[in-house]
């Protein structure tokens, strides 16, 4: 029966991701996020739940029927609200976009230009100072992080440096300045890209490459519009490229790595196995905590306040002290809707998800289509993150990652 309903949802799942690329391909792609999030857990859950013990989240397999069965409504209700939402949205432009220009010289984009040298030089001292500290384990620990405000501004500096990375691959890839421009700007996207990945590797980071990489063949998707396979070979490039980055960054965070794990094991056992665990855990121990999830989206919006993540929550109730502020299990976002609704969580999901993904998707709706093919990348950098969050970083992420990118192109 279990073998059934998976292959069921998988299959209706990709028909309808199918149906949302055609309405509108940024929905369908945050939904086949949603996907990747929710369906290897289950398989790992049902077929290999060793997997799931060495997480301390397995309540036997008698409880996977009703984990898959909300994961698979909420899917289904997150695919029926976009596809309504989609497809009687209207299609005008509402946000005017006006390029800063003082006297028709280009003194704004030397401004920027200037900003970016200014960023990229202190990412540097900070990447000098805090070359031996920057590690996994301690950028893991809580206690380190806030015992270290130096390493703090630069990972946030980091995660900036993503949106700046895909305006200067934008800005080259479409030829918005003249050639002297273009020049500097590749010697800044190098000296910038250099620095990225370096502070990616030695902090273990690859969800903010995988941003960087979408976000990158987002803009070799407009280029390549009316050329599939050129894009194609681009998507392959990529692969090549980041399977075995991911893979030397997967083995210098746990040296264990390389174990007698099977390659479907090893496939399973990734980035998105644990976040729907924090789901299961809540379903599990029945947690409705509505003004929880209120209060801990709106001080989490804002910057500095320090409130619990609801992972931390959920995870407290089982784990407690296993989660912190700047290490968990991640939190799959449809575990929101059930904290706040319980089962009637799946509307939730749904409508509420289905509305912000719309309210992103919206802001690419301008009047300039090249702010808008930017944009897009930028949005689809964060895509994956916002999967494995709570839905204050929505809004979060609009002025603490996006802003700067927006200003850097203007």
């Amino acid at each position: 029966m279990e073998e059934f309903l998976l292959a069921f949802g998988v299959l209706t799942c990709i028909l309808y991701a199918n149906s949302l690329y055609k309405i509108d391909k940024f929905c369908a792609l945050y939904f086949c996020s949603l996907c990747l999030y929710g369906f290897p857990p289950l398989i790992g859950y049902l077929y290999y739940p060793h997997l799931s013990e060495s997480i301390q989240v397995y309540y036997g397999a008698s409880d996977w029927n009703v984990f898959f069965l909300f994961t698979y409504l909420s899917l289904l209700s997150f695919w029926f609200s976009s596809k309504y939402i989609y497809r009687y949205r209207s299609k005008q432009s509402y946000l005017k976009v006006s390029k800063v220009k003082i006297n028709d010289k280009k003194i704004p984009k030397s401004f920027s230009v200037i900003g970016i040298i200014l960023f990229l030089i202190i990412q540097v001292c900070f990447l000098i100072f805090d070359y031996k500290l920057l590690s996994w384990q301690n950028v893991a620990s809580v206690e380190f992080i806030n015992h270290n405000t130096l390493i703090k501004i630069h990972l946030l500096m980091f995660k900036i440096s993503v949106g700046i990375n895909i305006v200067l691959i934008s800005i080259l890839k479409l030829k918005l300045i003249d050639n002297k421009m273009q020049k500097i700007c590749r010697y800044l996207l190098a000296f910038s890209l250099s620095i990225f990945f370096i502070t990616a590797f030695l902090s273990g980071n690859r969800t903010d490459i995988l941003a960087l990489l979408l976000g990158y063949l987002s803009i070799e998707y407009a280029f390549c519009k009316k050329n599939n396979l050129n894009f194609i070979r681009r998507v392959l490039l990529v692969c090549m490229v980041a399977i075995p980055l991911f893979l030397m960054i997967e083995i210098y965070r746990d040296p264990n790595f390389i174990n007698n794990r099977s390659f479907i094991e090893k496939l399973l056992f990734k980035d998105y196995y644990a976040p729907a665990h924090v789901l299961y855990m809540a379903m599990h121990h029945g947690l409705v905590i509505p003004l929880e999830v209120v209060v801990s989206n709106l001080s989490n919006t804002l910057i500095l306040m320090n409130y619990d993540y609801l992972q931390k929550i959920v995870m407290d109730y089982e784990l407690y002290g296993l989660a912190t502020r700047s290490s968990s299990y991640a939190f799959y976002i449809f575990t929101e809707g059930y904290l706040f609704m319980g089962w009637f969580g799946v509307l939730y999901n749904g409508l509420y998800v289905g509305w912000l993904v719309y309210f992103w998707r919206k802001l690419t709706m301008t009047n300039d289509q090249e702010f808008n093919t930017i944009l897009i990348a930028i949005l689809i950098a964060f895509i994956v993150n916002l999967t494995r969050a709570q839905s204050s970083y929505f809004i979060k992420y609009l002025y603490t990652n996006i802003i700067f990118s927006i200003i850097t192109y203007l």
